[in-house]
């Protein structure tokens, strides 16, 4: 099987054509580009041997913008030009852009088919590696050296040391350095003169030698040439293959070693200054390496994991990642490891050192572009706050929903008590006391009052109870309370009363100021099963900013702080969030209706206060009411 080589034919060139039959060692295939939009895309296939184009292309490009165009796609294909004599203007262009052949047409087509023939063969016999199939590897060689930086030169070598290419700047560098006037086909020793040392000469034939070998030379050395000039560079030798393997030519670069300096002392300040930036930025940041593990974290990061860097280098963000989100996490880390994601950004939860749950915002990304990136960047944010407020937003929300709803029931069962009361005391009036039906009306009565008691609670959580607010004292109210609150408490529980000894006077009815006290206090006691200390506490605040509770914020402002605190068993967490809402019980069915901590929540809000709950299972917990000062609730 004959080898097949194609031709590009570039423009209107009809003898190209002519010539696809002729008898060659070889099959003759031609592609045709009429106009640059075909050319442009053809360009982007390799497969063509030789070019041979027209001096013009439809009027949208000539001589030396055709011949750039080829030899900047693919410097080694060789270009034969076809011009009619009125054109030598434009070869002349295109031969000192580097144009390898040429041919004026003749008065007879035949004789130019012939020139033309024997022009195309002999660019394809002389180009100097005739093997197309290796042309491919020398255009990747070009591409990546027009990469590189304009001051680094590249030469191209075959196994005699024939130049086969050369860059701008090798010829730069030649011809000032050297003295020497670089040419393709050309030999080093051709191309020496005095100028280059002898034992310069002998070096580069060995590197040559050693690289047509197989091996990669890199080196940096000092040339003092005979002129006097002294040269201090970075060379390396590196072979080219074929695709079975063959060295097949050796590709020279070299650069400055002043240059290299310059560019070495601005990355490390470059990177000096990365480093000075990470360590100070207040977000956490951690860098971590193809196994996932943390190679270096920053001050930040180890701030919100309590670890310091010691602990964490050398661990995985899925060590300290909360169960609940092992998979979420795991999943999105491992597409973006695949390179199916430039970047991830969602939020998550870890476990800080100290065993309590940290919400965070997390982007994590590959620190280098290769097809298998080996270390990422991830930035976390903590998002523990926002978490928190949002979810007191939400708590505080539904509290508010059901207690819409409750007061709206309460007031409608309301009225039907009052319908139920105000007849069953009509019958009574009626029948006497002497009635046998009276006992049993009287115990309907008795049932309508207790159920008015707990729409009275219902109407206190919902904010929908008549309310008479005026100026309290705090201790004076605390003070006239404590005696009935000793005797409810009394034998088994001890109270203590701590008045504060600034005078704190809040705003609010005092009547509901002590039912919702001793709702506190009754819940304190039956904490405190095997008996206890009650404390109840007074104090002046004044808040410059908002103050973060499990409840809600609590603005800025001045307060009157009641405070109960019991040592019974605490409060679990599960069941915190759920205190204040009505009818919710941890007791036994019977023993409570669920109501006292809602009215005290309704009492409180009402009155434009707050409430804080701190419990820690096992040791007790304090009921914190906040109650604007009496002239600050004035003036609203």
């Amino acid at each position: 099987m004959r080898t097949v080589l194609e031709m590009l034919v570039v423009g209107d060139v009809p003898e190209a054509m002519e010539i696809v039959d002729f008898e060659h060692p070889f099959e003759l295939r031609a592609q045709c580009a009429r106009d640059l939009a075909q050319l442009e895309k053809a360009l982007r296939n390799d497969r063509y041997a030789v070019a041979v184009s027209a001096v013009r292309l439809q009027g949208e490009a000539e001589a030396g913008d055709i011949l750039a165009m080829l030899k900047q796609s693919f410097p080694f294909r060789p270009v034969v030009m076809v011009a009619d004599p009125g054109d030598a203007d434009q070869i002349v262009v295109a031969y000192e852009q580097g144009l390898d052949d040429k041919l004026i047409r003749c008065e007879q087509v035949e004789p130019t088919c012939q020139l033309l023939d024997w022009a195309v063969r002999r660019c394809l016999e002389n180009f100097t590696l005739r093997n197309t199939s290796a042309l491919p590897c020398f255009d990747l060689a070009l591409r990546q050296a027009t990469n590189q930086s304009l001051h680094e030169t590249l030469i191209l070598f075959d196994g005699d040391s024939r130049v086969l290419y050369f860059n701008k700047a090798a010829e730069e560098l030649a011809r000032r350095v050297f003295e020497v006037e670089l040419e393709v086909g050309a030999t080093l020793d051709e191309l020496y003169t005095a100028n280059v040392p002898v034992d310069f000469r002998g070096r580069v034939d060995e590197y040559i030698a050693r690289a047509m070998g197989g091996e990669t030379v890199f080196m940096r050395e000092e040339t003092t040439f005979a002129n006097g000039t002294v040269m201090e560079r970075e060379y390396s030798y590196e072979p080219l293959y074929d695709p079975q393997g063959h060295v097949m030519a050796v590709a020279n670069t070299s650069r400055d070693l002043e240059e290299i300096r310059l560019i070495e002392h601005q990355l490390e300040e470059s990177e000096a200054r990365f480093w000075r930036f990470f360590e100070r930025l207040p977000v956490g940041i951690g860098i971590v390496d193809a196994e996932g593990r943390w190679v270096r974290v920053n001050p930040a990061l180890q701030e919100f994991f309590g670890y310091d860097e010691d602990a964490l280098v050398g661990k995985t963000p899925l060590d300290l990642t909360h169960s609940e989100d092992l998979a979420t996490t795991y999943e999105r880390i491992h597409r973006l490891r695949a390179n199916q994601l430039p970047f991830v950004k969602f939020h998550k939860r870890y476990l800080h050192r100290e065993g309590h749950t940290l919400w965070a915002d997390v982007m994590a990304m590959p620190l280098n572009v290769e097809s298998k990136p080996d270390h990422f960047i991830g930035i976390i944010s903590d998002i523990s706050q926002r978490k928190q407020l949002e979810d007191q937003l939400q708590q505080s929300e539904k509290i508010r929903l059901i207690g819409q709803l409750a007061g709206g029931v309460a007031h409608d069962f309301n009225n039907l008590l009052t319908i139920i009361s105000s007849y069953t005391y009509h019958v009574l009036d009626e029948i006497g006391d002497d009635s046998p039906h009276s006992f049993a009306l009287g115990k309907v009565l008795k049932a309508a009052q207790r159920g008015s008691a707990l729409t009275e609670q219902l109407l206190a959580f919902s904010r929908r109870h008549l309310s008479q607010p005026n100026a309290v004292e705090l201790g004076e109210a605390i003070d006239e309370l404590s005696e009935m609150i000793d005797r409810l408490i009394r034998p088994r529980f001890e109270l203590h009363v701590q008045l504060g000894d600034d005078a704190a006077t809040v705003w609010i009815d005092q009547g509901q100021l002590e039912q919702a006290l001793l709702n506190l206090v009754l819940n304190a006691r039956d904490a405190m099963r095997d008996g206890g200390t009650l404390r109840l506490e007074t104090e002046r605040v004044a808040l410059d900013e908002p103050r973060s509770t499990r409840f809600g914020l609590i603005p800025p402002g001045r307060y009157g702080v009641v405070q109960v605190k019991d040592d019974g068993a605490g409060i679990p967490p599960e069941v915190l969030e759920h205190i204040f809402e009505p009818f919710f019980t941890t007791k036994d069915v019977g023993q409570g209706t669920g109501l006292g901590l809602a009215s005290v929540w309704g009492i409180v809000t009402q009155a434009g206060g707050f409430i804080d709950v701190e419990s820690v299972e096992g040791r007790g917990t304090t009921f914190s009411v906040y109650l604007p000062i009496a002239e600050e609730r004035a003036l609203d």
